[in-house]
């Protein structure tokens, strides 16, 4: 029986932001990623409980319309290499679907599933690196990290034109570049330092592993069976997107990102001090992350004046490192070129919508960014958890996505977070008090016994 509750409505949400990270058409893509973003923000304040016992099934039915819609359809030309795994990682899929809908209630159906996703996550990387991991082709973004590691080996500064790539945007002219590495020194001390030595990469390769790792560890346990079923479910939706392999391939920075998020949400209730230092490390290592400010400064859950303090003070610490050897260049790199991308109509959001429907939407930077403030702060009411917080940045970001510039990695980013608010519910939700449930739209776990779970 396919239930509805709050939990089943993010994995719809989650399903539908990866299904329009990677549509080609801005009509589409925009629709899909408005419903996951108004399906997760009406499972924020839904009143039912969180978890009904059908959540596996719910997932299993999301994942397989996923692979369906998006499978074939590569964000870039990948090696000859995938077109031979494909298959295998499709029945392999398939598989994984059919187990979760009949038995993803039953720890020996978690354990099948957990095994597979990790098993084909492991081959899709291995296939994918089989042809290109040694060679010069990739992305302008692979080449950034690349060039950063070969200035940071030779002392050069890589926020100045001693990293100069072409410029990978469709719409440049063709002899366009790109001078700086375009990315804060979180990112440039994990990217900048593989790419001196190895495929920059593999960061991502190990993050992504890592993440869906943690959530097939849960998916396995048998100490909570409501726990294992929703992070089997969020497992399952992870693990077979396809967007998921292709946004490490093209070596962009949010898999090191969300992993950062994650390693901070872990840390939430044990440390307060060390969870926001790695929450700080987290929002520092993209620029577009400052929206989530706001969230930082208003959540108001147990510790969070430790918390806050320590990932302000960590942030700002790592952009004064890059700021200090030369403040204009480190601006004119980071903030500069992410300003100066200016429209793009294959953008994944509303401004690409209207342009598809004939007419122009782009708001000034200046209202941009304060709407997406003043949003990100509105949904900090919501923040009395750790799940919480994850669901809100997620969400902020989102929106601040939609109404702006938004590609398939920037989506990738908040599926993952919201992926992270969903899969940790359960347990939050255990811990939380009548009164802390109320404020959180929760219904508490003692008050929501329901027969057969």
């Amino acid at each position: 029986m396919l239930t509805l509750s709050k939990t089943n409505l993010r994995i719809v949400g989650i399903a539908s932001l990866l299904l329009g990270a990677t549509h080609g058409f801005s009509v589409v893509s925009a629709s899909w990623v408005a419903m996951g973003l108004i399906l997760s923000l009406w499972s924020l304040r839904d009143q039912r409980p969180l978890s009904v016992g059908s959540e596996h099934r719910w997932a299993a039915v999301a994942s397989a319309a996923l692979m369906v819609g998006v499978f074939g359809r590569p964000i870039a030309s990948l090696p000859g290499s995938m077109v031979h795994a494909k298959p295998i990682i499709l029945v392999g899929g398939v598989v994984m679907c059919f187990v979760a809908f009949l038995a993803g209630d039953r720890p020996s159906g978690r354990r099948i599933v957990s095994v597979l996703a990790i098993l084909l996550t492991v081959t899709a990387i291995l296939v994918l690196v089989a042809q290109e991991w040694s060679s010069p082709l990739g992305s302008d973004v692979y080449h950034a990290h690349r060039l950063a590691g070969d200035a940071l080996r030779s002392g050069q500064n890589p926020y100045t034109d001693a990293v100069t790539f072409p410029n990978g945007n469709p719409f440049a002219p063709a002899d366009s570049v790109v001078e700086g590495y375009p990315y804060p020194p979180v990112a440039l001390s994990a990217y900048g330092l593989a790419g001196a030595f190895t495929d920059p990469r593999l960061i991502s390769a190990v993050c992504w592993l890592a993440f869906l790792g943690w959530l097939a560890f849960g998916a396995w346990r048998t100490a909570s069976d409501e726990d294992s079923r929703v992070k089997l479910s969020v497992l399952l939706l992870m693990a077979l997107a396809p967007l998921g392999s292709e946004v490490w391939y093209m070596a962009w920075t949010e898999p090191w990102t969300l992993f950062l998020f994650l390693m901070a949400a872990l840390a939430w209730t044990r440390t307060h001090i060390w969870s926001g230092v790695l929450l700080g490390f987290a929002l520092a290592s993209k620029q577009y992350l400052i929206f989530l400010l706001p969230l930082v400064l208003l959540s108001r859950d147990q510790g969070w004046r430790k918390r806050s303090t320590a990932a302000v003070v960590t942030a700002g610490v790592t952009l004064v490192a890059g700021l200090a050897p030369n403040p204009s260049a480190f601006i004119r790199a980071t903030f500069g070129n992410l300003t100066g991308i200016g429209f793009r109509p294959d953008t994944q959001s509303l401004p690409g919508l209207a342009n598809e429907l004939g007419f122009s939407f782009l708001l000034p930077n200046w209202l941009w960014i304060l709407a997406s403030l003043v949003g990100v702060a509105l949904l900090s009411r919501c923040s009395r958890t750790r799940s919480g917080f994850m669901m809100c940045a997620g969400l902020g970001l989102g929106i601040a996505f939609f109404v702006g510039l938004a590609f398939p990695n920037y989506w990738f980013l908040v599926a993952g977070l919201i992926a992270i608010g969903t899969a940790l519910g359960p347990a939050d939700e255990a811990d939380l008090d009548p009164d802390q449930a109320t404020l959180e739209g929760q219904v508490p776990r003692q008050e929501t016994s329901i027969a057969g779970m």
